[in-house]
């Protein structure tokens, strides 16, 4: 999975800094990671089961 994200930042950064990098650049992955951390409470926190632990067997 380490080799998945270190993919998927290098095609952002590629695509977002196409030709070169500047401050103007920084907005589109700023919005990226914003749009990727409200996704991931949207996701987890509904999901139920994720709240209760497990039973242990004696």
């Amino acid at each position: 999975m380490m080799y998945l994200g270190a993919l998927g930042a290098s095609a952002a950064t590629a695509a977002f800094f196409r030709h070169r990098s500047d401050t103007a650049g920084l907005h589109g992955p700023a919005l990226l990671m914003s749009a990727g951390s409200a996704l991931l409470p949207a996701t987890t926190l509904p999901d139920r089961p994720l709240g209760r632990p497990t039973p242990r067997k004696a």
